[in-house]
């Protein structure tokens, strides 16, 4: 028992010191000049349609699909095709992919019948993979490459999905 504390305590201690590093190079990098935005999205990633998503909806983790996405201008929500930062987006239509199987395999199939489609918050947005992913897409099923299935699986876990529910609960 006293060595999975140990454990706990340096894989803790690892998570702080990686996001000390990432905050640090964040500032050094803003300080030379770069936007880098939250969730991978900044001027050089900008947001845009067609894109993918990784989000955190219904207290669980899911794919999305950029379809639209909208800001609020003069009173009126208003389609943008892409953005800079995600903060001034009100929301994101997006098609939904829902975890089937292992770290890989999701589904946009509605067990009511059709597909699941969302407009989503932008506060639900963890992180953007960008356009140009290598998944696969046949019969209804995404498969995420072997780079974005380690990304889902570090957020796919009980830690992560408690830390998940903590920060985004309403």
């Amino acid at each position: 028992m006293i060595i999975y504390q140990v454990i706990f305590y340096f894989i803790n201690l690892f998570h702080y010191l990686i996001h000390l590093i990432f905050l640090l190079s964040k500032k050094i990098l803003v300080n030379l000049g770069f936007n880098i935005g939250c969730a991978n999205i900044s001027e050089i990633n900008p947001l845009d349609r067609n894109g993918y998503l990784l989000i955190f909806t219904e207290n669980q983790l899911c794919i999305a699909k950029i379809i639209v996405m909208y800001e609020l201008k003069g009173g009126k929500h208003a389609l943008v095709d892409n953005v800079n930062t995600i903060d001034t987006l009100s929301y994101i239509s997006v098609c939904l992919f829902v975890h089937v199987y292992g770290n890989r395999l999701f589904t946009n199939d509605c067990s009511a019948g059709g597909k699941l489609y969302a407009h989503i918050t932008p506060k639900e947005v963890i992180y953007y993979f960008g356009k140009n992913f290598s998944f696969s897409f046949q019969n209804n099923f995404l498969s995420l490459d072997e780079n974005t299935s380690s990304f889902y699986s570090f957020f796919n876990n009980e830690n992560a999905i408690k830390q998940l529910k903590h920060i985004f609960k309403n």
